[in-house]
């Protein structure tokens, strides 16, 4: 998984790699060398699930400190939460501010407003503006245009709208860029929520009958902050922006399609 893959990474870094390229034991080496650090240190887990399963790779003597970002609370557990909900609005106006090298914070400040000062919005239309060479304004007057919050279900309730429709301007912008994207993004949400590498994505697609360039379709989703790819080629996109894009394909009847598309490269 993308912990394992992370852990491979550091390993190759520091020497810590077990000759039979064993995954699972070259973790436990790299976990030895954590453990065993007498400097200060940082190990970040991005969009983490399992608190039971994660506990035991992470470092619990030494001088490591952990970082987990996740939705679960169950994660409470393992150490002291911080609750992160939004910028505050100052924090808001500097980010998009800086993100885009707009200087025009009443600008950046409709733009927060719209978008309700949700961080992950906020990354997402800074990428697409910064992407599309888009004043503050013309992002707003393309949010107006293409509300995707319009087309999910109204049964689901809990999706901050401002964020919906970020969301919709940045899988425009990714399949402006790269066509194949509007494609291949659906399947991306569907599959391992902790990430699918670059190969098993090829034959998804493949066998999904989609004739796309995948690396370019990756590179265009990255950058409209849709998706991260580790140093590993491990592709994970944003727990809810997979959702999102989930419950749009069942409003759409589509679900089905894709899944029945990611069958095959599945197949064991």
């Amino acid at each position: 998984d993308a912990l394992l893959a992370g852990y491979a990474l550091l390993g190759a870094a520091v020497g810590r790699i077990d000759p039979s390229n064993d995954p699972a034991k070259t973790a436990g080496l790299v976990l030895s060398y954590l453990n065993g650090l007498s400097q200060r240190g940082l190990l970040v887990v991005d969009n983490a699930e399992n608190p039971t399963e994660l506990e035991l790779w992470l470092p619990s003597t030494g001088a490591c400190r952990v970082l987990v970002t996740t939705n679960d609370h169950g994660f409470e557990q393992l150490g002291v939460p911080v609750p992160i909900d939004r910028f505050s609005r100052v924090q808001s106006i500097s980010f998009l501010q800086e993100m885009t090298d707009l200087r025009d914070p009443d600008g950046a400040d409709l733009v927060a407003k719209d978008l309700e000062d949700l961080a992950l919005a906020l990354t997402q239309a800074a990428a697409v503006i910064t992407s599309g060479h888009l004043t503050f304004k013309a992002y707003l007057d393309e949010l107006a245009t293409k509300p995707l919050s319009s087309v999910l279900p109204r049964t689901l309730v809990g999706y901050p709208r401002g964020f919906v429709d970020a969301l919709g301007l940045s899988l425009a912008a990714a399949a402006g860029v790269e066509p194949g994207a509007k494609s291949m993004l659906p399947l991306v949400a569907v599959l391992d929520a902790g990430g699918v590498s670059l190969d098993l994505l090829g034959r998804v697609c493949a066998d999904a009958g989609l004739a796309v360039d995948v690396t370019a379709c990756v590179a265009a989703a990255e950058r409209m902050a849709l998706v991260s790819v580790t140093g590993s080629g491990v592709v994970i996109m944003h727990r809810l922006v997979a959702r999102v894009l989930r419950d749009q394909l069942t409003a759409s009847d589509g679900l089905v399609a894709v899944l029945t598309g990611c069958l095959g490269a599945l197949a064991i």
